[in-house]
């Protein structure tokens, strides 16, 4: 049997899991299939886990890995805010499915809490209103953050 600390990592390594899915590039069944695993789900109530913290996944199109090879993209590849629309496509159809899941657990588990953080929206919109957001400039090794208005 794992002490208290090994299956607290455990649960945690287990939701980064089904977060991390589209990144790892595994197959968007396989991730829904490890989120609704009711053993999973019966092991941590056994452990008397009853509260959760659960975020989608980000704008994945807008990551560095995603962008940073892009030379002459075709027209509509990228979006407004230069990230790779197919990816952030994806990445909200697996929020849009990991949501519905998580209503359903919310259903079939009600002694549990489960809150979902729309990670993708937050993120987003600190790409989109980036100029609202200042700007970082170095003065000698000094980062400060100005704004425009």
């Amino acid at each position: 049997f794992l002490n208290k600390s090994e299956w607290v990592l455990q649960i945690i390594q287990w939701l980064e899991v089904t977060i991390n899915c589209i990144t790892n590039k595994w197959s968007i069944h396989h991730c829904y299939k490890i989120l609704n695993d009711s053993y999973i789900w019966q092991d941590l109530y056994s452990k008397e886990a009853r509260v959760f913290w659960m975020h989608n996944t980000g704008p994945i199109g807008c990551l560095p890995v995603a962008t940073i090879k892009v030379q002459n993209p075709e027209l509509g590849y990228l979006d407004d805010h230069g990230c790779v629309k197919s990816q952030n496509h994806m990445a909200v159809r697996f929020n849009k499915k990991l949501k519905h899941s998580i209503i359903q657990l919310r259903a079939e588990l009600s002694e549990f809490t489960i809150t979902y953080v729309d990670m993708y929206r937050a993120k987003y919109d600190l790409i989109r209103n980036a100029k609202e957001q200042g700007t970082l400039l170095s003065n000698q090794g000094q980062w400060t953050v100005t704004s425009e208005s």
